[in-house]
């Protein structure tokens, strides 16, 4: 019986699912991308505007997904209170109350960005609030990297997972771990794949066997597939979720399943 996992494309890359066709006729997708919305939340300052902007349009141009607070929209709010653009301004918003709505609505919003990321990215040299928003995301159990050099040695900084001159160096520490070896039997290397994480597990009676399966995610990041073991599988290629060819491994189900709902259990 061959392995199964699944791949899909990290959400800020328009990517079908790679589908391959075994020698039982059976659909074997591969690794899946993360389930996180963003890869990384990049947490900095607004007077470091232009090195936060260049951070996050280096990392999404390798195919990563990234929450950016200066991306974050808060017209509704600002015409809501009659307030005009200015007030966005790190000088103003600093004058005001904390229990101010457009505070609360700021606090609100990067709070969201940060649980729907997978890993922070704080933009030295950074304010008050991004060293706050890492130890959230310290908190929260999340991957935290930091891309520049500290003022001076800060204990606390041991909550950082790396810390990197550039986000070349962190791009390149990302697939360090799996660089030039294969992630399984006939899979892509790390030229293809980010992040490998658990997504499921599953007890199943099925073929006339019984598995414990562990389904798997992956990020995506570039190269195509390729078949590596021709005496388990005929073809590769690429399908979009909602067009997916049959039959399809019962594996492959649960994977997909577990894409579309975050269930990370499937009992007997």
């Amino acid at each position: 019986m061959a392995k199964a996992a699944d791949t899909h494309s990290r959400p800020s890359v328009t990517r079908p699912l790679a589908m391959s066709i075994d020698r039982r006729g059976c659909i074997l997708p591969w690794y899946h991308a993360c389930m996180a919305k963003y890869d990384f939340y990049v947490a900095g300052r607004w007077r470091n505007k232009d090195m936060v902007e260049h951070v996050v349009k280096s990392v999404r141009g390798v195919g990563y997904s990234v929450f950016s607070f200066l991306e974050n929209d808060y017209s509704d709010v600002l015409q809501q209170l009659g307030l005009g653009s200015d007030a966005m301004k790190s000088e103003n918003t600093e004058k005001l109350p904390l229990s101010h709505p457009l505070i609360r609505a700021i606090f609100e919003k990067d709070m969201q960005g940060i649980k729907d990321s997978g890993s922070l990215l704080l933009v030295l040299l950074a304010g008050i609030a991004g060293h706050i928003e890492l130890g959230v995301a310290y908190g929260m159990g999340k991957k935290c990297y930091a891309i520049g050099q500290p003022e001076k040695t800060e204990t606390l900084c041991g909550v950082l997972d790396g810390i990197f001159p550039d986000e070349r160096a962190l791009l390149e520490s990302r697939f360090k771990a799996i660089k030039g070896n294969h992630v399984g039997e006939g899979v892509w290397t790390s030229r293809c794949l980010g992040d490998v994480r658990f997504q499921h597990l599953a007890n199943v009676r099925k073929y006339g066997k019984h598995y414990v399966h562990i389904g798997m995610l992956a990020g995506w990041v570039s190269g195509e597939p390729e078949v590596l073991e021709p005496e388990k599988s005929e073809t590769w290629d690429w399908y979009a979720l909602g067009a997916l060819p049959e039959p399809m491994f019962e594996m492959c189900k649960l994977s997909l399943d577990s894409y579309q709902t975050g269930r990370t259990l499937y009992e007997d």
